[in-house]
Parts: structure tokens; sequence; C-alpha cells
């Protein structure tokens, strides 16, 4: 059905790619999760962060701000190893595992449950940070949260 059809489209997004000596666009499917309250909003993606040459770190979040409605803030690895966009034809969903459960680190300040995680980096010393926009503090407590989760290779295992 259309509906089922819609569902299954908004929980994705959609890797799109420009070859410019080949002149043509390729895609990719990155499989979103449900979100896991009404007052959430929508879910997707605000940072990615290259691991390795197979291996990128994507923060996949929801729209929510405090303890009860922040609830979908998390960090995953993609292989992007033997996966290779397309054009046309069927597209290619990647698969991603879990690194990091990012609303108990955020709960753990006891304020406001921060809504815009979206910034993420991997050092050369293999440590995995992210950080938050808080829109300059309009509409916003103001507070910046810079984390280190810790040695990638650790969270990877």
């Amino acid at each position: 059905s259309c509906h089922a059809f819609c569902d299954a489209m908004l929980r994705r997004i959609t890797s799109i790619s420009y070859c410019f000596s080949q002149e043509r666009w390729s895609y990719l499917y990155y499989p979103l999760d449900k979100s896991l309250s009404e007052n959430s909003g929508w879910i997707g993606l605000s940072g990615v962060a290259r691991i390795d040459d197979n291996t990128l770190a994507i923060i996949e979040r929801d729209k929510g701000i405090g303890a009860d409605d922040a609830l979908l803030k998390r960090v995953y690895a993609v292989d992007i190893s033997g996966v290779s966009p397309v054009v046309g034809g069927e597209i290619p969903v990647v698969s991603k595992t879990l690194m990091a459960d990012l609303v108990p680190m955020l709960n753990a300040f006891n304020g406001v449950t921060v809504e815009k995680v979206e910034g993420i980096t991997v050092t050369a010393d293999d440590h995995l940070f992210i950080v938050n926009d808080n829109d300059g503090a309009q509409d916003s407590t103001g507070e910046t949260l810079l984390l280190n989760l810790g040695p990638v290779s650790t969270m990877m295992n």
C-alpha cells in the first residue's frame, strides 16, 4: 500500500553524490530508526565523521529536547565497504552498528537534555568527540557540551 511505502521511505535517508568525471548522480540508502515519542519530532542525521576507509561514524537523532522527549541521540558506525552508490536500479542499503547511546550521557549532567547533537569528529589519537549546537542560546538554555566518548577502537568491539 502507499501508506506502507511512504512510511518506509520516511525512515531512511538517501545519500546522493555527483561524479563530475562521469557526469552522473548515484545513490545509497541509510535506514533510520523509528521515533520513540510522539513529541520527539523527526529522526534525521546531523553529523558524519570518517573512522577509516570503510567506516563512517554518524549521529542519528530526534528533535526532542528535555528528558521526556530527547529519547533518540545515537552514534552509529556505518560500514561502506562493498557498497557502491548506483545510478538507477536497486539502491543499496548500508548497514549500521550502534556505537553509543548518547541519551544517558546527556542526562547525566542533570540539566536540560540538549536537542541538537550535531558535531562529530574522530581525532588522530582515535577518540570520538561530539558537540551540540546551542543555537546561540536563542530558545535554548545556552549549554554547549563537548563530549569525549573515548577511543573508537573500544566502541567498535
